[in-house]
């Protein structure tokens, strides 16, 4: 999504939609105040990822192919966590 402000005329929530994640960070904003204490608490996991990764990336410190490499490591590791 941070990446979307980078382009004109398109916006984060289009990116979010087109990604397949708009339905979860919607949810999750919604489970964050009106959910049980452990959507809460899995809706306050999900959006502070969420940032992070916005942040990251909207303050130049991530570029795509580092992005890339990072959720590919991120999958890898639970891949390995899940078996």
């Amino acid at each position: 999504m941070a990446l979307a402000g980078r382009v004109p005329g398109v916006s984060g929530g289009t990116v979010a939609f087109i990604m397949g994640f708009y339905h979860r960070l919607i949810g999750s904003v919604h489970d964050l105040v009106f959910g049980r204490l452990d959507e809460k608490k899995s809706a306050l996991i999900y959006l502070a990822k969420l940032g992070v990764g916005w942040a990251a990336v909207s303050s130049g410190h991530i570029d795509v192919r580092s992005l890339r490499r990072m959720v590919e490591a991120a999958r890898n590791t639970r891949r390995y966590l899940t078996r």
